[in-house]
């Protein structure tokens, strides 16, 4: 047992926190580390050394003024004479500092000490990187590698509006810790390597990347980024693909013996499809091969041009997995339309409140996930260092092992159901929709919002005149019960006076009768007079159901219009398949009799149905033609020899 020094309470040999108090204890000084116990800039006390990596070490510090532990990464003794080392040091704390994003690692401090080390202070992290997880169980549940990269997708989002490119995503970068419950809450680690563009109102960034050199970490570099290209955004989303593909598969999507070769099969060779899955996860993993291998096309205008539409892509593919509540996905702004399937929201039956809400829906509204504050966790160089865990430490290099590469087109998603014809109800909305088309304009969200409250004031509208018709009717109802009452009153009194003449008559009284022959008439005057009032009733109540009629019909047309914005909608969302055809290298793929490209080709966009997919030899001595038929949004791959 051992006493806090804090608060004076007892605590296990092996403890890490007072739980009385909550404080820190030291960790066993390591032999020999001349670091221990030191206080850098006055600022922070070294506590226990994490690990290091390729420009330094990371330690545990203490930060004096805030009572509060950090990870302090210091610039290795040696490099601090090196500009372009001490550049780099430089430049992910430059780069850090414009993020704020929930699942990027969070810069608290960056200076240097009096004697010239250099140092970085982030927030401390406990759990294990996504190498570590992936080293354990080989190969993740499509669901849970989602989760992941929804979360990774969100902080490269907000870095990639900063003008800053990662450049070196690998699973070593990306550490899973527990948040709020969740066991996999995303922090993306290590800018170290990361592109910093300038902002049109900063003076332009020096680059420190002298002539033929590169940057990166093989197993995930681009083609563009080995080439020593101009990186933008396009870049971090070929490490996405990668990422994607070794969760989903075991294994990355390339073999190699050095990383010589390695870098020559992400320039020309292509993966191979992913085999060997479980029927559970069969059609799921088809659909997200498919993701993968578009991010992993070698020119970049074929891959996703953002990291947000990476993200739209994993959500189109495997729609019930885009919201999973183990972590959920992280946005920077709001998400926009899919372009890999469009999610329709029904309106049918609800009415034009409905289908506006449905039409708005589908432009898509991003939630941000944020979560209460946790102790967080370094990364350097190729390894992120996990916190408050027995010590360890990795270098900056890519993993050793790496698995059987796969294939040349996406795997074809699970079946679905071929198109139906559209029913006459579907042609009588279409024909609808086409007479608004002049007011619907479903590419702008502006004009949609606009004609949406056009909408929704038509139908306040007549509802308000359709109640206020109804209100008024009721009135006109009572007055004409009251008026009929009257009305029966006054024959009863006629009847009464005619009675009263008729025996006043008999009896000879002739005054009597002459003044129950003036009361029958003044009574007669007033039934007539009643009567008129009643038919005014009667027509006024007329014209009332008239007005009610109208409202109800105007309401309708609302309703009809609302309804075909929201079958034009239907309509418009009909996503094209996407075909991969892979045949021997360079021979011309006609489809429908029309020249589409040389093989192989990574994807054609082509309406839902039945095409002839042809290919001939460059001599045109040789073709062979397969017939294919195309689901929307389905992926399908076709495969010619010649």
């Amino acid at each position: 047992m051992k006493n806090c020094p804090s608060c004076g309470a007892a605590a296990d040999e092996a403890a890490r926190y007072c739980l009385e108090c909550g404080h820190a204890f030291e960790a066993a000084a390591e032999p020999g580390d001349p670091w221990h116990g030191r206080e850098i800039a006055s600022r922070y006390r070294l506590v226990r050394k994490l690990g290091e990596g390729g420009m330094g070490e990371v330690y545990v510090a203490e930060q004096l003024a805030m009572d509060r532990l950090v990870a302090l990464k210091l610039l290795r003794e040696g490099l601090a004479d090196d500009p372009s080392t001490v550049e780099r040091f430089k430049r992910e704390a430059r780069a850090a500092s414009r993020l704020s994003h929930p699942n990027t690692i969070i810069l608290h401090d960056f200076g240097v000490d009096h004697d010239g080390t250099f140092y970085l202070a982030m927030e401390l992290l406990e759990g294990e990187t996504l190498a570590d997880v992936l080293r354990r169980e080989k190969r993740l549940r499509p669901e849970r590698a989602m989760a992941m990269l929804l979360q990774v997708c969100g902080s490269l989002e907000e870095a990639h509006a900063q003008g800053v490119v990662h450049r070196d995503l690998k699973p070593e970068n990306i550490f899973l810790t527990r948040r709020g419950g969740h066991p996999d809450f995303v922090k993306v680690l290590d800018f170290g390597i990361a592109k910093v563009r300038a902002r049109a109102a900063e003076a332009p960034v020096e680059t420190i990347t002298r002539a033929g050199m590169i940057f990166g970490t093989p197993q995930y570099m681009s083609p563009e980024q080995i080439r020593g290209d101009e990186l933008d955004a396009r870049s971090d989303v070929y490490a996405l693909g990668v990422m994607l593909y070794q969760m989903i598969s075991g294994h990355l999507p390339f073999q190699a013996g050095t990383p010589v070769e390695m870098l020559t099969k992400h320039l020309h060779a292509t993966p191979q499809p992913i085999g060997d899955v479980d029927a559970a996860h069969r059609a799921a993993v088809a659909r997200l091969e498919a993701v993968a291998l578009r991010a992993l096309s070698k020119d970049p205008d074929h891959r996703p041009s953002s990291a947000r539409e990476f993200q739209e892509d994993l959500m189109a593919a495997v729609p019930q997995f885009s919201t999973a509540p183990m972590t959920g996905p992280v946005f920077a702004t709001p998400v926009a339309s899919a372009p890999v399937g469009a999610i329709e929201v029904p309106s049918r039956g609800r009415g034009v409140g409905l289908a506006v809400a449905a039409f708005l829906l589908a432009a898509g509204a991003g939630t941000t996930f944020w979560f209460a504050n946790a102790p967080r966790d370094p990364g350097d160089g190729g390894a992120a260092l996990p916190a408050l865990l027995p010590e360890q430490g990795e270098g900056a290099g890519a993993p050793a092992s790496e698995a059987a590469a796969p294939a040349s087109a996406a795997a074809a998603p699970a079946s679905e159901a071929a198109a139906e014809a559209p029913t006459a109800e579907e042609k009588a909305a279409e024909e609808e929709a086409k007479k608004v088309e002049a007011e619907v304009a479903p590419a702008d969200p502006k004009a949609a919002e606009e004609l949406a409250k056009k909408l929704e004031a038509e139908k306040a509208a007549a509802e308000a005149e359709k109640k206020a018709a109804e209100a008024d009717a009721k009135v006109k109802e009572a007055e004409e019960a009251k008026k009929a009452a009257e009305f029966a009153k006054a024959e009863a009194d006629a009847a009464k006076a005619v009675a009263v003449a008729a025996k006043a008559e008999s009896a000879a009284d002739k005054a009597a009768a002459e003044k129950a022959a003036g009361d029958a008439q003044k009574a007669q005057a007033e039934v007539e007079r009643l009567k008129a009032e009643l038919d005014r009733a009667a027509a006024e109540k007329a014209a009332a159901e008239a007005k009610i009629a109208e409202f109800e019909t105007k309401a309708e047309e609302a309703k009809a219009k609302a309804e075909a914005v929201r079958k034009k909608k239907k309509i418009a969302s009909v996503a094209f398949g996407r075909v991969f055809v892979n045949a021997t290298k360079g021979a011309r793929v006609y489809v429908d009799g029309k020249l589409r490209g040389t093989a192989p080709i990574a994807g054609l966009r082509l309406k839902p149905g039945r095409h002839s997919i042809e290919v001939r030899s460059k001599d045109s001595k040789k073709k062979k033609a397969q017939s294919v038929t195309v689901s929307p949004n389905g992926v399908h791959r076709v495969r010619i020899s010649l």
